[in-house]
């Protein structure tokens, strides 16, 4: 089974090279920066940069939407803000700190593919 991942992030420079990133993982990655229409994709693994500064959401509501829609997807904090990640607990099951390690993203890829298969 191939992982499905959905990156949500605001910065287009930072979407282009997460993108760049999870294609070296053989996944199927989609990016998007648009909170209503990252709605619609189905995955198994987000990745909600928290402080969205554009669409209709921010990254606590985009979770707390995705949970509501899909409650067996991973939901990873994409957020250089750890004490806004301390703060709501529940709303998502990791973290992934930027700037990150590259060992980090391919830990969290693996658990994803681990728990999917």
């Amino acid at each position: 089974m191939t992982l499905d991942v959905v990156l949500i992030e605001d910065n287009i420079t930072i979407r282009n090279l997460m993108d760049e990133y999870l294609e070296n993982y053989h996944v199927n990655s989609r990016v998007t920066g648009d909170t209503t229409y990252a709605l619609t994709m189905k995955a198994d693994l987000y990745l909600i940069d928290y402080n969205l500064g554009e669409g209709e959401m921010n990254g606590d509501e985009v979770s707390k939407a995705l949970k509501d829609l899909y409650p067996d997807a991973l939901r990873i904090s994409f957020s250089s803000d750890y004490e806004v990640y301390q703060n709501n607990t529940g709303l998502y099951d990791g973290k992934l700190n930027k700037p990150f390690q590259r060992f980090e993203l391919d830990t969290l890829i693996e658990f994803a593919k681990s728990i999917n298969e």
